[in-house]
């Protein structure tokens, strides 16, 4: 038996990917109403978009990130700042990261201090979602 292949209109599916990756959504059902509300005709079943979240977003056992007295105060200052343009700017008032993303963002911006927090925190989860596990 072969599986059915889906088919996903790409507004649809890139709502679905900023809301996930961008935002730090993980809550399918949250997805899949917000993608509903956005684009009526176009919007997959909510099946569809646990489907799509849970190949966007691997598990990550790290838990959240928490700044403090153990950690490099220059590390938390870029995280910190990178939280504050990703709730600005990208309108997700419920993302905070984990340690992993938060590992990966002080990685980028301390390598390249000038770059858009919002940038480095799309970079960082980009390299968060394609490497295995931090080294």
């Amino acid at each position: 038996m072969s599986r059915k292949r889906r088919r996903v209109p790409a507004e649809a599916y890139q709502e679905i990917r900023r809301m996930v990756l961008e935002c730090g959504i993980t809550n399918a059902s949250e997805v899949s109403r917000a993608v509903t509300q956005r684009f009526p005709d176009k919007a997959p079943s909510e099946r569809t978009v646990r489907s799509i979240v849970k190949e966007l977003l691997p598990p990550d056992p790290s838990g959240p990130w928490e700044p403090g007295p153990d950690s490099d105060p220059e590390d938390d200052a870029r995280v910190l700042e990178t939280i504050a343009a990703v709730v600005s700017r990208r309108h997700c008032a419920s993302w905070w990261p984990t340690q992993e993303l938060a590992r990966w963002i002080a990685w980028i911006r301390a390598g390249w201090p000038d770059l858009d927090p919002l940038i480095a925190f799309i970079l960082a989860s980009d390299y968060r979602v394609s490497t295995p596990a931090w080294n």
